[in-house]
């Protein structure tokens, strides 16, 4: 029973450690993001949604992108719409999801084809969203791109 509690004791140092090292180099990015630096507020919302990060914050991670949106970042609606699409940071909402990705394509983000497969995907699979038609549609238009 000691020795597992020793070994529990130390993890939780740990951790402790890891968060105090972490807080302390986040803090001047946190800055420079609260200043408006876009690289910095798109660094934090990806630190903040990645599954291996110990200080994971899904709903601070999306409130990040929703402000690098504010700053016209063309990748901003992609991302927003993959936090929708999974419900991550926010609450689930497919509809919101197309809407992010469609206008992910419209602003020619870096990440427009994967928007369409996206879109895709969802008028394919997606119970309440399936529609053959648009699905088709949207893969001629996909096609048309070059992409």
């Amino acid at each position: 029973m000691f020795f597992n509690g020793n070994i529990q004791e130390k993890e939780e140092k740990r951790l402790e450690n890891y968060r105090k090292t972490v807080s302390a180099m986040l803090s001047p990015i946190i800055k420079m993001a609260d200043e408006g630096n876009l690289d910095c507020l798109v660094f934090l919302a990806n630190h903040y949604l990645s599954e291996s990060t110990l200080d994971r914050n899904p709903e601070l991670g999306f409130s990040y992108y929703q402000k690098a949106k504010a700053l016209n970042w063309l990748d901003a609606d992609f991302h927003l719409g993959l936090c929708y699409l999974k419900g991550e940071g926010v609450k689930k909402d497919v509809d919101s999801a197309i809407d992010c990705f469609h206008e992910a394509i419209h602003a020619a983000s870096g990440y427009s084809s994967h928007a369409y497969l996206y879109l895709i995907d969802i008028y394919m699979t997606y119970e309440n969203h399936i529609d053959y038609h648009k699905a088709e549609r949207i893969y001629q238009e996909y096609l048309k791109t070059g992409i």
